[in-house]
């Protein structure tokens, strides 16, 4: 048997880090007259239901604030399955449950992320599904006290076909550990395609297979291990795994703290991560107090990973480092330095405008939005990463590029590259601050809870002023008259009181205006965003198309229909203005719905819905120029054409699909 080694391993959580707080700064915001008093509180109310509608008792449900040090509450549900969270100041809340043995379901997840006090919102809980099987050693006896993790690779369709496409679920997996006959048992697994390794990293007692490498059923390294679908709420058994007893080898090295940490008692956490499918593979943990500042991982297999050390301490803001690519070709790597640094913040404030009388008083606006709140917290603001123009590295596409190495999966075409978003609610006065963001460039999209409201403007701040080289001016002598210097004025006197010229900012591009480059560490401020009352709401259906067919050349009838719905201006003025393009997914019968709409002029655009599953979703195709021209062109040959008054609902437009070509 193997010896027992020391293990230093610490399993350092990522998604709290990616959902570091953000820390609003101090601003103004205009708000309409009767509004109710900010520090008035409200309930969160609902119901908790089960896969086919059943009541579930005493289930945990936590209503968390969206804004940086807002509230969290509990709650537990009652008999028929309801819920109270009360006594809650107004603002943005992510509401959600927990129960053994279940997830939550990923659209209901997404309706229940902005929710105000006063709602009632209906969550709805998948029974997760279950892998079970054996773990033996190579003389075909059974393992007691072996760790083993499944990891989720990618979603299913509908009918369970496997999706092309990663999920971007937390990638550290669900870990278990084999009983006393060497049996594990997985449960609660979102549905979705998963490989099981046996040997990771993880809490429990010391294994005597530490050191080795992870074997991935049936007995394979990762990139030949088998994939195992899961179904929510069924058993998949049998997934038997030979453990190979190869042993792994020693990832190491040594993290720099930078100087403001020094003499505090905190902690980073090193975490390893297989580059082609951005699983966490291990994890290490170092403490500023050690002198060494150390850190190994071992066990690991031959392969092309990452490694990044994460820092998050009480102030909010994250530090971090980049992303140091490992190749481990039968031999330990060893050396690393991994230097903390700080991460960018974007800033500004959000400005609710008081709507006119005469607006409020209008015959639409006093039947659809009477008694709007009109506050600014109400309001999310995420900064999104646009890879698509980064003028910086992007890991995103790099993991896009190693997955398409490893055996042609697309595993990270779609994995979001670390700290590329960051989510907050304004402060009463309208502040609010984007912390913990990549290098990059980005945009913000802003998403008001209550109905009534649309975003008019999004103004981005001035790129910074660029500091030219002092010029000094030119001497007399050698060649030069003296009366080139200056055309009859004085020579500039170049010197201590002599500051650098700046040259002017430069105006940005049209394809700019909507978005802002932050460097490493920058603390940028001076974003401007207002929101006016007035919004309107178009909802219709998708429709089979007149001739359509279905893929067996027989004539199509009325059925659910999934696709993508684009909302385009029609004005000329506006197409080039991202903020008046839209985009919503329709629904499993094909409805769909465009909330928080300017008024004017709009067509309709419809595309085949993307094979992505909702939790990675891409950028809009309208952030560049050439998607936007694209949707012009296709709404324009649809020719549905709306018009939207202020506060106006316009509901039923049937819309034909799939789209002629």
């Amino acid at each position: 048997m193997k010896s027992t080694s020391a293990t230093r391993v610490f399993n350092f959580l990522f998604a709290a880090l990616l959902a570091a707080a953000v820390q609003p700064a101090p601003a103004a915001a205009q708000t309409g007259a009767g509004a109710p008093p900010a520090t008035a509180s409200g309930s969160i109310t609902g119901r908790v239901v089960g896969d086919g509608g059943e009541s579930l008792a005493q289930v945990a449900v936590f209503a968390v604030s969206r804004a940086r040090g807002g509230a969290a509450r509990t709650a537990s549900t009652d008999e028929e399955g309801n819920f109270v969270i009360p006594d809650l100041s107004p603002g943005v809340y992510a509401v959600y449950a927990s129960a053994p043995g279940y997830y939550g379901e990923a659209n209901a997840a997404g309706d229940n992320s902005a929710v105000r006090p006063g709602d009632t919102v209906l969550i709805r809980l998948l029974k997760g599904g279950v892998i079970t099987g054996t773990v033996t050693d190579a003389l075909g006896e059974t393992v007691v006290s072996m760790p083993v993790r499944a990891y989720r690779v990618r979603a299913l369709a509908e009918g369970g076909a496997p999706q092309g496409v990663t999920s971007a679920s937390p990638t550290g997996g669900l870990l278990s550990q084999t009983d006393d006959r060497g049996v594990y048992r997985l449960y609660g697994l979102p549905s979705g395609v998963y490989v099981v390794a046996a040997g990771v990293r993880g809490f429990g007692p010391y294994s005597p297979f530490e050191g080795d490498s992870p074997t991935y059923y049936p007995s394979s390294t990762r990139d030949t291990a088998a994939e195992v679908p899961v179904r929510a709420g069924q058993e998949t058994a049998g997934i038997d795994i030979r453990h190979r007893e190869e042993r792994g080898h020693r990832v190491s090295g040594t993290v720099e703290f930078p100087a403001d940490l020094r003499g505090q008692n905190v902690g980073v956490g090193v975490t390893l991560v297989h580059t082609a499918t951005g699983a966490v593979i291990s994890n290490s943990f170092v403490s500023l107090p050690d002198p060494e500042r150390a850190f190994q991982i071992d066990g690991v297999a031959d392969g092309d990973y990452e490694v990044r050390a994460v820092l998050s301490v009480p102030d909010g803001l994250t530090r971090t480092s980049e992303a140091h690519r490992v190749a481990v070709m039968g031999a330990d790597v060893t050396g690393i330095r991994l230097a903390l640094a700080p991460l960018a913040t974007l800033s500004g404030v959000l400005a609710v405008e008081a709507p006119l009388a005469s607006l409020r008083q209008s015959e639409l606006c006093r039947a659809n939005a009477p008694s709007p709140r009109l506050l600014a917290q109400e309001v999310v603001v995420t900064a999104w990463h646009d890879e698509g123009r980064d003028e910086g590295r992007d890991e995103g596409r790099a993991g896009a590029r190693a997955g398409e190495a490893a055996g042609g999966r697309d595993e990270g075409a779609r994995r979001p590259a670390m700290f590329s978003r960051a989510s907050t609610a304004p402060d009463e006065g309208g502040g609010f601050a984007l912390r913990n963001l990549a290098a990059g460039r980005y945009r913000l999209r802003v998403r008001p809870v209550d109905e009534s409201l649309y975003v008019r403007s999004i103004q981005m701040p001035a790129p910074a002023a660029v500091p030219q080289p002092r010029t000094p001016a030119p001497r007399a002598g050698a060649g030069q008259p003296a009366s080139r210097v200056g055309a009859g004025q004085p020579a500039p006197r170049v010197g201590a009181d002599q500051p650098a010229r700046t040259a002017p900012a430069p105006a940005p591009a049209a394809a700019q205006r909507d978005s802002v480059m932050l460097r490493k560490g920058q603390q940028l401020s001076g974003v401007v965003v207002r929101v006016a009352y007035g919004a309107a709401l178009l909802g219709g259906h998708l429709a089979p198309a007149e001739g359509a067919e279905r893929r067996d050349g027989a004539a199509a009838v009325a059925q659910p229909q999934r696709g993508r719905v684009y909302l385009v201006p029609a004005e000329p003025e506006r197409a080039e203005d991202p903020l008046s393009y839209a985009e919503v997914a329709s629904s499993e019968d094909g409805s769909f719905v465009f909330k928080n709409v300017a008024p004017g002029r709009y067509l309709l655009a419809v595309r085949p819905a993307s094979t992505a599953p909702p939790e990675s979703p891409e950028p809009p195709a309208f952030w560049s120029a050439e998607g936007r021209a694209a949707l012009r062109r296709e709404a324009g040959a649809a020719r549905l054409a709306f018009d939207l008054q202020p506060c106006q609902r316009l509901t039923g437009a049937a819309v034909p699909f799939p789209p002629q070509q």
